[in-house]
């Protein structure tokens, strides 16, 4: 009889496998539905105003100005623990020693949790795009792009700050989103690039930077890999322990 040779799974095996598992997770818990919850919110003022004023332009701004600051709490909802709930549920030593590498971990959950997201946000969208009667697909197209760049970034700073923070995550990520992000946002300058929600209003056609998609494209680019980079430095180098 001949000996069977285990084998380590391949880098797409072990991303399919945790991407897998992470969204068995997700459909166990309750956070997938309080994401879905949150997801929906921006249809009730979009229902209010539309109910007040026949202006369709003006309610399709203001409600993608409400989804691109939702899809912040959602996607980080869904992304911040991605890495903390392993040191917190003292699962990373098992995983650490798996025969593959850690970045796969990051990779399979990040992209399940973003993926969530934007099927949560892109449902909100077409939702209001009936009730703003808006009917041009490219306008609904630009803000469906728009936002899944939106919770992609958004996703990979999330989960940058649950990995540097592991006690909080959620709570670290959401205050900066609520504060900075939002705040820089605001502001009229060259450094509300910086905001993940001002680049997806500015992709969608919307706001002061409307007619620079490819420069908010390539900010949203820069900010995921800039965080995913400190993510994966992290996960590399340091020996995560309950209490780091």
């Amino acid at each position: 009889m001949s000996e069977k040779t285990a084998y380590a799974p391949t880098s797409a095996g072990a991303v399919a496998a945790i991407a897998q598992l992470t969204f068995t997770r997700f459909l166990r818990s309750k956070v997938i539905f309080v994401a879905g919850v949150l997801a929906m919110l921006p249809l009730i003022p979009l229902l209010v105003a539309s109910s007040r004023s026949d202006d369709v332009a003006r309610n399709w701004e203001g409600f993608i100005g409400v989804c691109a600051f939702v899809q912040l709490l959602v996607a980080s909802l869904l992304t911040a623990p991605v890495i903390a709930e392993e040191i917190d549920d003292k699962t990373y030593a098992y995983l650490w020693s798996r025969p593959i590498p850690r970045w796969t971990i990051l990779a399979g959950k990040l992209l399940v949790g973003c993926l969530v997201a934007i099927a949560m946000m892109a449902v909100s969208l077409v939702l209001g795009s009936q009730i703003a009667h808006v009917g041009d697909p490219v306008t609904i197209a630009k803000a469906l792009v728009g936002m899944a760049l939106g919770v992609v970034a958004t996703g990979c700073i999330a989960s940058g700050f649950g990995t540097l923070l592991p006690k909080h995550p959620l709570a670290v990520a959401i205050s900066y989103f609520l504060v900075l992000d939002f705040g820089i946002g605001a502001m009229p300058f060259a450094a509300a690039r910086l905001s993940v929600m001002h680049n997806v209003i500015a992709i969608s056609g919307l706001g002061s930077d409307a007619n620079t998609v490819v420069t908010s494209v390539l900010w949203l680019a820069g900010l995921g890999v800039f965080w995913t980079t400190i993510t994966l430095r992290r996960l590399v180098r340091k020996e995560l322990s309950t209490g780091s």
